[in-house]
């Protein structure tokens, strides 16, 4: 008996670690603030902590600026363009440029506009405490 009871836990055991993994997944990416449409893929695997410019040191991680971009930036005539037809978007990026307008002059001068936008998605903490930066 105890044979049998041991190999159906043997079988069903990667189905319910899939199942967790799965699961954490899909909790660790809710504090993102993902464009809409844009979802979770290889490409942003692992996140970077930009907050390490604050403090005049390295990043942990070698990065080039343009591996940052996430989505296109949107000027507002851009916007404007799509305000009727893509009311989602239209949402998404106008609040998305009216965080990037009230930064910091120093905080616009120490991030990349492709560091700000993923710091925007996937970092809230830093997100926040840029804009107490003055």
């Amino acid at each position: 008996m105890k044979p049998t009871l041991l190999l159906i836990l043997l079988l069903i055991m990667p189905f319910c670690m899939t199942a967790q993994h799965a699961s954490l997944d899909k909790n660790s990416t809710a504090n993102y603030n993902l464009p809409p449409g844009l979802s979770f893929g290889k490409k942003f695997i692992t996140t970077l902590d930009l907050s390490y410019k604050l403090h005049g040191g390295t990043s942990a991680v070698s990065y080039q600026d343009s591996e940052l971009k996430i989505a296109k930036v949107f000027l507002n005539n851009d916007l404007e363009a799509i305000k009727e037809l893509d009311p989602v978007n239209y949402n998404y990026y106008t609040t998305a440029n009216s965080y990037f307008n009230n930064l910091s002059n120093k905080v616009k001068n120490l991030y990349t506009k492709n560091e700000l936008f993923y710091i925007y998605v996937f970092d809230q903490n830093l997100k926040n405490k840029l804009l107490t930066i003055k």
